[in-house]
């Protein structure tokens, strides 16, 4: 059976000046590559106890957002705004309540009820690791937990229900938007690596920046999440390189460093080891005996590396293109 579809009843409602908010501080230079779709102004508003949520029960989210734009006034006009009238917005946002309440549900509830009922319960992450608001390179970061730990707070689950957890890592490394990155590749690597991958964002269209593996990033990320398993993807991207670098520790100002320096990673430089790569298309692969030796040996480097198995190896676009050595949902 599988869980009704709705929207958390709990989710605090993004209104007209948050993305107006957004696009003024982006343009002012004043936030780090965000989206402009105004998430986080509304996840200040939340923290603030003024964000609206519930969209049906109309005068507490009318009063609510009546106290943000107040809130939010001298911003915008510092940053050469005006607020959105109230009543406009409450007249042209009340006929999308009455399509958006009926959505809503306690989603705690639905997936406390089909644990109940022994089925499977998949929660997936959002965004990387690295862009936790508590552990992640602050403040090139995202506005929630990005973390594992973050699926029981956004979910209603106590942490005693997750059985497992599976991370997805990249077999190089990219970033999106601002922020420290010291293995970033430029020039026709950097961009062979963005166009094979494909690393373009899905939302806003920007091309991604992208570097070699940075090992001691993956081996932070497996000790704060408490990883099962990795899920290895765009093994393929690197083929047709005949020598690839990886990251294994990073000087930073307080010295050399097998884990990642979050602290001061925007003054770390990367230590680069070379390895062999491989010319032979990865994509037809369904088990490890198939790919090339360079290619099992990369991923071995990643299991010694981080001291977590990689379950599971994407080797193509196509849905097909998976090597599963360990099923993660038995």
């Amino acid at each position: 059976m599988s869980l009704p579809e709705a929207e958390s009843d709990r989710a605090h409602l993004i209104l007209p000046y948050h993305p107006l908010v957004d696009s003024l501080r982006e343009a002012d230079g004043t936030r780090p590559g965000t989206t402009k779709h105004g998430i986080n102004p509304c996840y200040e508003d939340k923290a603030a106890r003024g964000a609206a949520r519930r969209p049906a029960r109309h005068e507490a989210a009318a009063q609510l957002a009546s106290r943000s734009i107040e809130a939010w006034t001298p911003t915008l006009r510092a940053l050469g705004g005006e607020p959105p009238s109230l009543d406009a917005m409450i007249e042209e946002l009340t006929p999308l309540a009455k399509r958006i309440t009926p959505l809503l549900a306690d989603t705690s509830q639905l997936i406390d009820e089909a644990l109940r009922r022994g089925e499977r319960v998949l929660l997936e992450g959002a965004q990387g690791m690295l862009l936790d608001i508590d552990h992640g390179t602050f403040p090139f970061v995202t506005s929630s937990s990005a973390i594992a730990g973050g699926a029981c707070v956004g979910a209603g689950v106590g942490p005693t229900r997750i059985h497992r957890v599976l991370g997805l890592a990249k077999a190089y490394c990219t970033r999106v938007g601002e922020g420290p990155f010291p293995t970033e590749l430029g020039g026709p690597l950097g961009e062979r690596l963005r166009s094979v991958g494909n690393e373009y964002g899905s939302v806003t269209g920007r091309p991604w920046r992208t570097g070699w593996l940075d090992l001691p990033a993956p081996r932070y990320v497996a000790r704060v999440n408490g990883l099962d398993g990795i899920a290895l993807t765009k093994l393929d991207v690197l083929t047709s390189m005949p020598e690839l670098s990886v990251c294994v520790a990073c000087d930073s100002p307080s010295g050399r460093t097998r884990e990642f320096p979050i602290d001061e990673i925007a003054a770390a430089k990367p230590v680069l080891e070379q390895v062999a790569g491989w010319s032979e298309p990865l994509d037809g692969a369904r088990s490890m005996t198939e790919l090339p030796a360079a290619a099992r040996q990369y991923v071995g480097l990643v299991e010694k590396e981080t001291g977590v198995p990689v379950d599971v190896v994407l080797v193509g676009a196509d849905r097909e293109a998976t090597i599963v050595r360990r099923n993660a949902f038995a």
